[in-house]
């Protein structure tokens, strides 16, 4: 005699996991059960083809769990991604069904001074900075003891899964999307703030559309934060990075490692480990692979070793890539001279 449905493991978390109306789980499993299915795995993959459940969703629940589906009024629908800081999840207003992203800082952190810092200065940075180009912060707050933030929802991929996808891209497309991540990074110094962790992975599409996210390694040039130092990705950091000195010349050079890997697959410096990344950014000549002799002055200048030495604004170092290349070549939308 086969075990009925409703005794499973599935269907006791489904119960009490709030995903369904109190009492529709039953009527569904009857239903199913009805149908020949006799097995939690299968009522699973039948419930996520009638989009009853996300495949998250039922993942979770077939390894006996049923809490942790929402945050308040928030419903979470799928993991995006995990760091060391949190979990980045989608997520649905049960009152008005519009999906945004939710960051959850990990259990682990709460008693950690930095990783609260962190979190607490990306939230502070995405409530204040409002820009196209800049994911919001939409609010932040706490359930059962975790501290989350809503954001933005940017439905498309980083610019580093791009490049795992295309290697590289036309000088067009690479020199508008470093155009558009300047306009954000340019308001943010503008309100006082430093990105200081430019990078792919923090460079977010919506239709060609770019977004800056991850403001945790943001600094308030007015002080009024407090100072984390850990975190900041050594590949795109700045010389001056190292020793602690933060101005907005730092997000410049970042953005420039960026643009150059965006056109030519190739890091600017590309050491195996951090003692090399170090050596590399202090004394070494930035690599510039195959970049179009036109773009040269301008990457060299974004990437010069000392922070008084590049562009006066991020804007204008791609405003500088925008014209050096005078024929056959075009960026949408480009710059007006009140960006720089």
């Amino acid at each position: 005699m086969r075990t009925p449905l409703l005794s499973g493991v599935f269907w006791t978390q489904l119960r009490g996991s709030g995903l369904l109306p109190e009492g529709q789980s039953e009527i569904v499993a009857r239903d199913l059960e009805k149908r020949g299915i006799t097995t939690d795995a299968d009522a699973a993959k039948l419930l996520v083809r009638r989009g009853i459940l996300t495949q998250y969703q039922a993942d979770r629940l077939l390894e006996g769990r049923s809490r942790g589906f929402f945050f308040d009024e928030y419903k979470v629908l799928d993991l995006l991604g995990a760091g060391g800081m949190g979990w980045v999840y989608r997520a649905a207003n049960t009152t008005t069904n519009e999906v945004v992203a939710l960051k959850v800082l990990l259990d682990r952190h709460k008693e950690d001074r930095g990783m609260l810092a962190r979190f607490q200065q990306e939230a502070r940075a995405g409530l204040v900075l409002h820009h196209p180009n800049i994911v919001r912060t939409r609010a932040t707050s706490s359930a059962g003891g975790m501290l989350y933030m809503i954001l933005d929802f940017v439905e498309g991929p980083s610019l580093l899964e791009l490049l795992f996808r295309q290697q590289r891209l036309p000088w067009g497309l690479a020199c508008d999307f470093a155009r558009q991540a300047a306009l954000g990074l340019h308001h943010a110094h503008q309100a006082g703030w430093i990105h200081r962790d430019v990078k792919p992975q923090n460079l977010f599409l919506l239709y060609n559309h770019v977004k800056v996210a991850d403001f945790g390694q943001v600094k308030d040039l007015q002080g009024l934060m407090a100072e984390v130092t850990g975190g900041i990705t050594p590949v795109y950091a700045a010389p001056e990075t190292f020793d602690g000195v933060i101005t907005r010349y730092c997000d410049q050079y970042s953005l420039a490692c960026v643009y150059q890997e965006l056109l030519t697959g190739i890091r600017p410096f590309d050491g195996s480990s951090m003692s090399q990344l170090l050596m590399q950014h202090l004394n070494l000549p930035p690599n510039l692979g195959p970049s179009p002799e036109a773009d040269r002055p301008a990457l060299l200048r974004a990437l010069a070793k000392k922070p008084e030495d590049r562009w006066p604004t991020v804007t204008a170092f791609v405003r500088a890539l925008a014209g050096s290349h005078s024929t056959g070549s075009s960026v949408p939308a480009q710059l007006s001279p009140a960006d720089a």
